[in-house]
């Protein structure tokens, strides 16, 4: 998300970019000023770029966001308008729309990213037993001790990053810890 710490949302060109792998209930700053992002192989590989301003880099992160790093793209300097990949952010693949401006006149322009030989091999997914040496059970937050929507929820994530998750169904394994009763929050 791009933000500020404070008591006051500052304008968007006073604010940072930060991340959360907790869904939302802790935050880290990861780059200063604001930046668009888009989300790879279920949040394995994340790709940054500076909102808004001429850029000739990227930055991406392929362990979940706790490391970052950048790649500097051929040629001149451009406005990277969008990211694009697959929907449901499964890919590894990654479009980059840009725009550049100079004496002769302005034109768009695209590069590709492909994270696809970064990994040493498919993450193993066991139906029987997906909490295994590749993927491991969390909760969001605080959701070992909250209930949200009548139920204490542990969610599949990628816990192994030599390898890619690929097309895995992770949304269809979570685990039901605990029902109990909705509350007004709900």
């Amino acid at each position: 998300g791009i933000g500020n710490v404070g008591e006051y949302l500052l304008p968007e060109d006073q604010c940072s970019t930060f991340f959360s792998r907790d869904g939302g209930e802790t935050w880290r700053e990861i780059k200063k000023g604001a930046y668009q992002w888009e989300f790879g192989d279920h949040g394995g590989v994340i790709v940054l770029v500076p909102k808004n301003s001429l850029t000739d880099r990227i930055f991406y992160s392929i362990d979940m966001g706790e490391t970052w790093s950048d790649y500097i793209l051929q040629g001149a300097k451009v406005y990277i308008q969008d990211i694009v990949t697959v929907p449901g952010d499964s890919a590894l693949r990654f479009l980059l729309i840009a725009s550049s401006s100079s004496v002769t006149g302005g034109s768009t322009k695209t590069f590709t990213v492909d994270f696809s030989n970064v990994f040493e091999r498919q993450c193993s997914l066991n139906p029987d037993r997906p909490d295994n040496e590749d993927f491991k059970f969390f909760s969001l937050g605080q959701s070992d001790s909250k209930c949200l929507f009548g139920h204490q929820e542990r969610y599949l994530m990628k816990d192994n990053y030599d390898c890619f998750v690929g097309n895995a169904p992770l949304s269809e394994f979570r685990e039901i810890t605990k029902n109990c009763s909705c509350t007004r929050a709900d």
